[in-house]
């Protein structure tokens, strides 16, 4: 099951060496404490293009969800910075869920119900006992409690040791209502109508394994969409920036894009900090190179990086092996070996998702035409080249939007696409990886 707990393990790799994103909590921070945007908004979404930092994001605020916060990190000037939070304190989560395409449960809407069920019932035994007064007469359901019947039949009971199982094959909503939505009412309705709630779902994209399942009622982001009239229930969540998902959020929600032009100031001071950061604990340069050579390096680092943390964390990564900095910089992409395996996972997970023959027919032109034109390319230019009908192309682009830069063009309605970074452009180029296996997602010159 992937709840908080299950997350530990990733919360330390994921937090590692953390430095800024003040801007980002700030938002949130100020989300959680404005009743007029709550009234607005239920949904706090932060999504980005792949490697912005959206599941680091994530795992910082439950870090400060179970007060174990590294303020000297948020910020290289104030120390205390995270005592200036409002809301994101010890326990402002009420429950957590990370979704990953490559756990096949993760992505289970059954298993998010049983999940946040369990961590609201180990958190408010009120809660838990809501939910076995609701259940106790369906047979759907078993819920092992780890108390004596007396202690049942008086209400004395604990959520701490306790799991969920389902016995029949009810939808994923009706499993959502038993085991959340139904009880979470009647408990705040009984215990406390003004208590707020706030649950975190990392990586809600993931949960869309199919095309179908964009549409499916059953689906998470189905579930998670309908919840308008549930009150006082607030959700942080993070996805990458497909349409089709945000879509579905944008009448009750606050839409933060982490890789968006108006914030590349933070984005680059940010990524700026981080790669100081591991050049003063790692001692990289040697003593004799002047603050001036370091700034410099960081400029040009910072700028390769554009504002992609995951593309510099993995650079950074490649030169501590050698704990100096002593190759040229335009021969950095052939020293990281981890962000091309970072490629490799997602477009897998697309032929998965949209099926190989898609891929072939629609997916590889439209990559091709964009490697071919690293400038930009309209539309109309890419339907000619590829010759694919400009709907399909559009739906095409949409899908591998977490990867392209719309480029708005001055004094016209067109638009034109480029590949998000140049490591993507050179994984797409190269056709052995460096473990000597054929690249299948290369593409030829001559294709």
């Amino acid at each position: 099951m992937s709840t908080i707990s299950n997350f530990y393990y990733l919360i330390s790799e994921k937090t590692k060496d953390f430095v800024g994103r003040k801007w980002v909590f700030d938002e949130i921070d100020n989300w959680l404490n404005d009743e007029d945007q709550q009234n607005k908004s239920k949904y706090f979404i932060v999504t980005g293009k792949a490697g912005s930092g959206k599941s680091t994001i994530s795992a910082k605020l439950i870090e400060f969800s179970n007060g174990d916060v590294k303020e000297n990190n948020l910020s290289n000037n104030d120390e205390n910075i995270h005592s200036t939070f409002k809301k994101l304190k010890k326990g402002f989560l009420d429950a957590s869920y990370v979704i990953s395409f490559k756990d096949n449960l993760s992505t289970d809407a059954k298993t998010l119900a049983k999940s946040i069920s369990s961590q609201l019932a180990s958190k408010y035994d009120e809660f838990a006992q809501e939910l076995i007064n609701l259940t106790k007469s369906s047979n759907m359901y078993n819920i092992d409690i780890n108390a004596s019947e007396q202690q049942i039949n008086e209400r004395n009971i604990s959520g701490d040791n306790f799991t969920i199982n389902i016995s029949s094959s009810p939808s994923a909503v009706f499993v959502f209502n038993d085991l959340v939505r139904n009880p979470l009412e009647s408990f705040l309705l009984k215990n406390n109508s003004e208590k707020k709630m706030v649950f975190l779902i990392d990586g809600l994209d993931e949960s869309v394994t199919s095309q179908k399942e964009e549409s499916y009622s059953d689906s998470i982001v189905s579930i998670l969409s309908n919840l308008d009239a549930l009150k006082n229930v607030y959700f942080i969540i993070t996805t990458r920036d497909y349409e089709n998902i945000l879509n579905k959020f944008k009448k009750n929600s606050f839409i933060l894009d982490i890789s968006s032009k108006e914030y590349i100031k933070n984005i680059d001071d940010d990524v700026s900090s981080f790669i100081k950061l591991n050049i003063n604990k790692n001692l990289i340069f040697e003593s004799d190179k002047n603050n001036l050579e370091k700034e410099r390096i960081v400029d040009q680092l910072a700028e390769k990086a554009q504002g992609n943390f995951l593309y510099i964390k993995f650079v950074m990564d490649a030169v501590l092996e050698k704990k100096k900095f002593d190759f040229p910089m335009e021969d950095i992409d052939k020293k990281i070996f981890s962000i091309y395996e970072m490629y490799n996972l997602f477009f897998d997970r697309m032929v998965f998702q949209y099926g190989k023959n898609n891929w072939n027919l629609h997916y590889v032109p439209a990559l091709k035409s964009l490697l071919d034109n690293p400038e930009g390319i309209d539309l109309e230019q890419m339907a000619s080249l590829t010759e694919i009908q400009r709907h399909e192309l559009h739906q095409v682009l949409l899908n591998l939007k977490p990867f392209i830069v719309v480029l708005e063009e001055p004094n016209s309605s067109k638009r034109k696409y480029k590949l998000y970074h140049q490591s993507l452009n050179e994984f797409l180029k190269k056709e052995y990886l460096d473990n000597g296996s054929p690249n299948v997602f290369y593409i030829s010159e001559r294709y």
